[in-house]
């Protein structure tokens, strides 16, 4: 069987389990397979990005393999208007918290975090200075050190983003990495649900859609 393997586990010192989900291409079709996370009643402001996806599309029979760690972190990218099938050039990204607050300014022509504190309530927050210009920057949140979740960043504002997300897999073309994904994914997708206990997954894709291995 041919295969790939993309693993952005990051090393720590966390009690945090490792997951994988590996998946393979049972189908006569010839496409993509890609990671990506939602918000329960996500809204339209927030744009899903792609998480993770093949390098090249997959042939039938030949499987993907995708590894992650359950670590925060808060992302910025530019330059540009966030929008369907659009992958921003830059990106920085930072450590984060399931309590955390971080200042995203612009000194000196260059955008970056500062100032990390502790907030008050669960969730990650990216309190936006008024130096930020318009129309240039997305402001964010991703997991082991990969963005997941965008939103345009606007002056004097806190965007906040929830730490409980669901994680799909879907099948499509002309897919890359950071791409914003539209409101509505219009590719075959599955929802990844772990059982207890259970940290690794199989899953086959075939042209009636996926299926989990028995």
């Amino acid at each position: 069987m041919k295969n790939q393997d993309i693993n952005y586990v990051k090393v720590s010192i966390s009690n945090k389990p490792n997951y994988s989900v590996e998946c393979t291409n049972k189908s006569n079709q010839v496409k993509h397979i890609y990671f990506y996370q939602k918000f329960d009643n996500q809204s339209d402001k927030t744009a899903s990005l792609v998480w993770a996806v093949t390098e090249f599309k997959l042939d039938k029979n030949t499987s993907f393999k995708f590894s992650w760690e359950d670590i925060l972190n808060f992302i910025w990218q530019g330059s540009g208007l966030i929008q369907p099938r659009v992958t921003l050039e830059y990106q920085g990204i930072t450590a984060a918290e399931t309590y955390s607050m971080i200042d995203f300014t612009y000194l000196d022509d260059t955008p970056l975090f500062c100032c990390t504190n502790i907030s008050t309530s669960e969730g990650l927050k990216v309190n936006t200075r008024n130096n930020i210009p318009k129309n240039t920057f997305g402001i964010g949140i991703g997991m082991s050190n990969e963005a997941t979740f965008l939103e345009q960043a606007l002056p004097s504002k806190t965007t906040s983003f929830s730490c409980n997300s669901s994680i799909w897999i879907a099948f499509g073309d002309s897919i890359e990495k950071g791409m914003v994904l539209p409101s509505v994914c219009e590719d075959p997708t599955y929802k990844i649900s772990f059982p207890s206990n259970v940290y690794s997954l199989s899953l086959n894709y075939t042209d009636d859609g996926f299926t989990t291995e028995k």
